[in-house]
């Protein structure tokens, strides 16, 4: 029993059930094939290149992740599609394959430029590297389509913002983008059903995502949900280590009828406290709420009312 042997059968079972497992099914998982203690699972999850474990209760002190009761692994790769419209492949360490193939349909068929070949002597060096050889196609894709950012297309950021029933995205329907709560993909919309953003798909983002060639069905969208969930989840993992993190927390009530935010995620001074600049434009953006500076976190306090409003 080798690491990459081991490690290369957690990713496989993390892509067979949508990239993402909870740690305790996970557990169980690798239990029944492989003799190892809770240290050692830790230590292969403790591999950030691959995995990413969150709901981590990590204690000061304690190496690797600390997996919680919440927790859930998520798979991860730095292999991506080669952008190039023509590449010789001699220098190229990126897979050679049709994006639209991985995106689920490509109606080109034989007439298509670019490689349906998985597995072509280019793409199986790669993937041998990587410890990815095992996985099968549906497998890989779902493994490329969370971790790659130039499969799928963008959450808009600026519908996100705003009251007006397009946030404050200035080309509404027109927008390239998807038109739907960030914060809802994320698993994690304190509003619900009251949400003034789209909590599924509308007819211009699955336009969007057919153009893509995407197969938008009813199951096919709790997929995409899915995708999208994880692909938050390693983009904050990736802001973690960079010295942020976008993460919003309910916090305790100050008065009656007020709700209290601590959002993280500004770009720090050296004394670790947020921007000034980065304050100001997120109290344009919030102008319902009183903004509080405490530290290195920011407050948002919600008095009342029912304006609508997410942190960027």
């Amino acid at each position: 029993m080798s690491t990459k042997e081991v490690s290369a059968f957690i990713t496989k079972l993390l892509c067979r059930s949508r990239g993402c497992m909870e740690y305790s099914e996970l557990h169980r998982a690798v239990r029944q094939r492989y003799s190892l203690s809770d240290q050692d699972l830790l230590a292969f999850l403790g591999d950030t290149s691959r995995f990413i474990v969150t709901g981590d209760s990590s204690q000061s002190g304690v190496a690797g992740p600390q997996p919680g009761a919440a927790s859930r692994v998520i798979a991860k790769t730095s292999v991506r599609l080669c952008q190039m419209h023509e590449c010789d492949g001699r220098a190229c360490q990126n897979l050679h394959l049709c994006k639209y193939l991985v995106c689920g349909q490509c109606g080109r068929g034989k007439k298509c430029k670019y490689s349906h070949k998985v597995h072509s002597s280019h793409n199986s060096n790669i993937l041998t590297e990587e410890g990815l050889q095992d996985l099968d196609q549906l497998e890989l894709f779902q493994l490329l389509l969370q971790n790659d950012n130039w499969l799928l297309p963008d959450i808009c950021s600026h519908y996100n913002l705003g009251s007006d029933k397009h946030g404050s995205c200035t080309y509404k329907k027109k927008c390239f983008k998807l038109h739907i709560c960030k914060f809802f993909l994320q698993g994690d919309c304190i509003f619900a059903n009251n949400c003034r953003r789209a909590h599924r798909f509308d007819e211009s983002s699955i336009m969007i995502l057919e153009k893509r060639c995407f197969k938008v069905d009813l199951n096919s969208q709790r997929v995409l949900y899915e995708i999208y969930k994880n692909r938050f989840m390693i983009t904050a993992d990736f802001e973690k280590a960079a010295g942020k993190s976008f993460c919003v927390i309910p916090g305790p009530l100050k008065c009656e009828g007020a709700k209290t935010w601590t959002v993280y995620g500004f770009p720090r001074t050296g004394l670790g406290n947020p921007s000034l600049k980065d304050a100001l434009m997120l109290a344009v953006f919030l102008s319902s709420f009183p903004v509080f500076i405490f530290g290195s976190h920011v407050h948002l306090q919600k008095v009342g009312g029912l304006n609508h409003h997410h942190p960027p």
